[in-house]
């Protein structure tokens, strides 16, 4: 997780009462840049698809088990009712469980090539390769399964995420990511700015 030393800071709002939640640093050009370095060095790494379906599996795991302390911050900082928020942790949890399930599936495909005159017996095959670094920047209104909708289809294909929470509610998001951190994501793979 990317840390900065900012002095502008962002004021997270509890929406009920206006009671101040929490203070985070607004990310500089050089947290940036850092970012983007770190990223890069985390792209050249491999991380096989059966390690990236156990941390997303994993990462569900742990979001059930903190579901009461994550709905609360998510509560308080988007002003959900807790319908809504049970609601969006439903979706988060299913959002996430399918991005497991694909890690392992992301294959080729074999292609016949005898459709054209000279290629008989001769067959192509594609794989899928990891894009490298995706940067995900994600609305207020669903700050937890959006975020899930950004980082875990892209970890599940092995890439490496720069998550730009929207300001309005940037801690349900933070604790996603250190939901995929304790779960065993590896250094690197997830930053937030």
């Amino acid at each position: 997780m990317s840390t900065t030393q900012s002095t502008r800071v962002v004021t997270v709002r509890d929406k009920w009462s206006g009671e101040i939640i929490d203070e985070l640093p607004r990310a500089t050009e050089q947290d940036i840049e850092k970012a983007l370095a770190e990223a890069d060095r985390a792209r050249k790494r491999s991380w096989a698809p059966h390690e990236r379906a156990r941390v997303l599996q994993r990462a569900v795991e742990l979001l059930r088990e903190r579901k009461q302390a994550i709905s609360e911050v998510m509560r308080r900082e988007t002003g959900f009712t807790v319908k809504d928020v049970e609601n969006e942790f439903a979706r988060a949890l299913v959002t996430m469980t399918l991005c497991a399930q694909e890690a392992t599936r992301l294959g080729g495909e074999v292609v016949p090539l005898d459709a054209n005159p000279g290629f008989e017996k001769r067959l192509a095959f594609t794989i899928r390769v990891p894009v490298g670094i995706v940067l995900a920047i994600t609305p207020f209104n669903a700050p937890l399964n959006t975020v899930c909708h950004k980082t875990g289809p892209a970890l599940a294909a092995g890439n490496v995420v720069i998550l730009k929470p929207a300001e309005l509610t940037p801690l349900t998001a933070r604790a996603l990511v250190q939901v995929l951190y304790d779960a065993g994501l590896p250094e690197g793979y997830l930053h937030v700015l």
